[in-house]
């Protein structure tokens, strides 16, 4: 997954079913990584060293609202978090916000991830105030 995309999704210059496209084998393979026990799920990310991208409230209710709506599947959001998370180039606004992230990473540690789970996290960012 390249920054420049996921900022272009963020961004919302790019639609997630486009983003979705784009990260479509490497979701695949960590799909498949993450089916064998015991292996370890590979996440590609390329980061620009001078690039930051911070996740807020805004962006994290995007990612909910975009598997609620179908423009991404479950594993989408597994693959987007887990590599949120890896990066040295991801801000998190809030640890609030980062846990809500750890919720919808890899199925095996943290459940399956359903549409009333992300509408939960979803509904709960969304009635916060600024963040």
């Amino acid at each position: 997954m390249n920054l420049s995309n996921l900022m272009s999704f963020f961004e919302e210059s790019m639609s997630a079913e486009e983003f979705a496209q784009i990260i479509n084998n490497e979701v695949d393979i960590y799909k498949k990584a993450c089916s064998k026990v015991g292996a370890s799920a590979e996440v590609m990310f390329f980061d620009n060293a001078n690039q930051k991208i911070e996740i807020d409230k805004k962006r994290l209710l995007l990612i909910c609202c975009s598997y609620l709506n179908d423009a991404l599947t479950e594993w989408d959001i597994y693959y987007i978090c887990d590599a949120l998370l890896l990066s040295e180039q991801i801000i998190f606004l809030s640890e609030d916000i980062r846990e809500a992230i750890e919720e919808m990473t890899d199925p095996t540690v943290n459940g399956e991830l359903t549409k009333e789970r992300a509408a939960n996290i979803g509904k709960t960012f969304s009635n916060q105030r600024a963040g």
